[in-house]
């Protein structure tokens, strides 16, 4: 048996999965693409894909580390709920083809004004990473004015390297891991 894959608690197997491959003009039906080439755009991403279909007021995931099997150069899945309870969320879009016909006619306006961010965070992403990412932002606002404020940073040691290992600081041994006999 397969292991059953963990979501999130409000994503379904249920929900649409769409690929940025489905309406690339410059792929082949047999490399994925769902819809003809007279409807597609010019390499389409998943980030902007979720804008779209977010525009279109169905809720939606972004899972940036997800690839089409055909497609690996273009990473990004993109998970829709286009039914809740039985019920269409968006009643003008009731099948797959109808969403990826929108999401191919809106998207060549979004994406001269929608830049992709360097960092994205999406419901499956680590909590630890999300905290690194806010203290690089507060680093950034704060600037020049914050500097002072904040703790230096120790960026000069030994020249050396015959010099940085002959002196031990303690943040160097606390950081070094021991053996199974070496622990207490």
């Amino acid at each position: 048996m397969h292991p059953m894959v963990a979501f999130p608690f409000f994503v379904s197997r249920r929900w649409v999965c769409l690929y940025p491959c489905y309406i690339d003009v410059d792929k082949s039906i047999e490399e994925g693409r769902k819809i003809s080439k007279s409807l597609a755009v010019k390499n389409p991403h998943g980030f902007r894909i979720a804008h779209v279909v977010q525009s279109l007021g169905l809720s939606v995931v972004y899972e940036s580390h997800k690839t089409h099997p055909r497609d690996w150069s273009n990473p990004g899945r993109v998970r829709v709920e286009m039914k809740r309870n039985s019920m269409y969320v968006n009643p003008a879009i009731k099948t797959r083809k109808q969403l990826l016909h929108r999401v191919a006619a809106l998207l060549p306006g979004l994406e001269k004004t929608l830049e992709i961010p360097k960092q994205l965070i999406s419901p499956l992403t680590p909590l630890s990473e999300i905290q690194s990412i806010a203290d690089e932002m507060r680093r950034v606002q704060l600037g020049g004015a914050g500097a002072a404020s904040s703790p230096p940073r120790v960026t000069s040691g030994p020249s050396s390297p015959s010099a940085s290992s002959s002196v031990a600081t303690p943040e160097a041994s606390a950081s070094k891991k021991k053996g199974k006999k070496g622990r207490k």
